[in-house]
């Protein structure tokens, strides 16, 4: 018997993507196969401004839009792999007000990635996702940590058991949508689909429910939790 001290809780894990709802492609040739605007303020929104924590990672710290921590409040973070960082335009990365964090082999790409980290947006690197969650939960202590691409990394996280929620948009195309890049298919053994007031309860009220269009292509916002 050891006096070890237990290992530090791994924060839950949300992902967010959009997908086709026929081949659940999220992507083409490093970019994306679509444009609608109000997703990706949708996406902006949430992975920024979600200031409740969804599930309770740091049991000794308060919980709620209230929490702070040294007189300022936490930062979510993004996890995303090097093919999802290359694919933003340079002036948009590393995405404001979150802790980014990206996952690569390669140490001259963690090196400048870290370069473009400041106060407000810290910038990490690390060469798994293990690295990147016992980091964050030892040091970073984002409010929420969300999964917000590859394929690859969808597949790591979506595996993991601190996945709790998988954010995901089904898209709609009168035409098919070629994609080279796909997101994995949801257990739905492990997960269960939630309801619109569920969704609602993690995200905000404001959020439109039920199918929306745009620059001729339709869409729904969805919700995953882990049974």
């Amino acid at each position: 018997m050891t006096n070890e001290p237990p290992n530090p809780p791994i924060p839950h894990l949300i992902l967010i993507a959009a997908a086709l709802a026929d081949t659940n492609g999220i992507g083409k040739n490093n970019d994306l196969p679509w444009h609608i605007p109000s997703e990706m303020r949708y996406f902006n929104a949430v992975t920024t401004w979600l200031g409740r924590r969804v599930g309770n990672a740091y049991p000794d710290k308060t919980q709620g839009d209230t929490h702070v921590e040294d007189g300022q409040k936490p930062l979510n973070a993004v996890i995303m792999g090097r093919r999802t960082w290359d694919s933003m335009p340079d002036g948009f990365r590393p995405l404001k007000g979150r802790v980014n964090v990206v996952l690569t082999g390669s140490e001259d790409v963690r090196v400048e990635v870290c370069s473009r980290s400041t106060p407000e947006t810290p910038t990490l690197a690390f060469p798994t996702l293990p690295e990147a969650l016992t980091y964050l939960t030892t040091t970073t202590r984002p409010t929420n940590t969300f999964i917000i691409g590859g394929s690859h990394i969808y597949i790591l996280a979506l595996a993991h058991p601190s996945c709790s929620h998988v954010l995901l948009t089904r898209v709609k195309a009168p035409a098919p949508i070629e994609c080279d890049t796909f997101f994995p298919e949801v257990d739905m053994a492990v997960f269960r689909k939630a309801r619109e007031e569920e969704l609602r309860e993690v995200v905000g009220p404001m959020v439109p429910v039920g199918v929306q269009r745009e620059r001729g292509l339709e869409y729904e916002f969805g919700m995953f939790v882990r049974r």
